[in-house]
């Protein structure tokens, strides 16, 4: 799974990506800052994935979660 920056691009994403990463090491979830598309991604396993969400929460982050199992369209 990857997830990108919405509010940061370039060098200033790349390094709050990598704080992130830290973070989700010290957790002993491994992960990964890739460029994907020209920017930088953190990527993890899918099964990571509630692990990971619950780390960024707790963090400030805001996340877009996606709705249409509980609203379909």
């Amino acid at each position: 799974m990857g997830l990108k920056l919405l509010s940061h691009e370039g060098e200033e994403a790349r390094e709050i990506l990598h704080v992130i990463n830290q973070s989700i090491a010290d957790m002993q979830i491994p992960s990964a800052v890739i460029e994907w598309e020209g920017e930088p991604c953190l990527f993890f396993a899918k099964e990571d994935e509630s692990a990971v969400i619950c780390r960024l929460k707790t963090l400030g982050a805001a996340i877009a979660e996606n709705i249409t199992a509980l609203y379909p369209l």
